[in-house]
């Protein structure tokens, strides 16, 4: 047995362990990473689509998801940059790191289960340590336009906070969202590719 067929062999007998919820979760997080993520060539999705799967698991599935903003970190640095994900009963299941440059891809994460290998591992928090506001204040120091990018990113990050918040806000966040990412359009790509 060659190596992809042991991974394939480890993946499937991981499959067959999941309950029908986590099934469910599953299949839908990976037709999304294929038709949108790849498919659509989406870059830099993670609130976009921790704000749909949170909404298409629940109108589509009856299946509650928690939708987390926190933050990532790639391990060469103590910078910690804002991202978001989902989890189901503290599983993380994040499609967004393979993909989104400038960032070293991150693997593909269903579940807390390594679906594809990034070429480097992130480690993730809720809020930034003390580490990652000091190196974030050294930058600024040392570059006057670090500072307009981190206000930037931080009034990001506090919007995408409360974003997530309720349902609501959720849909009103999918509702603004361009033309072709919106919810509507989004989930009957999935729901075409999860009936095929």
């Amino acid at each position: 047995m060659g190596e992809a067929e042991r991974r394939r062999a480890k993946l499937d007998k991981w499959i067959d362990g999941l309950s029908g919820q986590e099934k469910t979760i599953y299949n839908v997080c990976k037709t999304a990473f294929e038709e949108i993520i790849v498919g659509m060539r989406l870059e830099e999705g993670c609130y976009l689509m921790s704000a749909f799967l949170t909404s298409y698991l629940k109108a589509r599935h009856g299946i509650t998801v928690v939708p987390v903003v926190g933050y990532v970190n790639d391990g060469t640095d103590e910078v910690m940059i804002s991202h978001a994900w989902i989890e189901y009963r503290g599983k993380k299941c994040d499609l967004t790191l393979v993909n989104a440059p400038p960032q070293p891809k991150g693997p593909l994460l269903i579940l807390d289960e390594k679906i594809r290998s990034g070429s480097i591992e992130y480690s993730y928090r809720l809020k930034k340590g003390e580490a990652a506001m000091q190196a974030e204040a050294e930058m600024i120091a040392h570059d006057n336009r670090v500072a307009g990018i981190v206000r930037h990113k931080e009034a990001e990050h506090a919007a995408m906070l409360k974003m997530v918040r309720t349902p609501e806000s959720i849909k009103a966040y999918l509702d603004a969202a361009p033309d072709g990412l919106d919810y509507q359009t989004l989930s009957a790509i999935v729901d075409a590719s999860l009936t095929m």
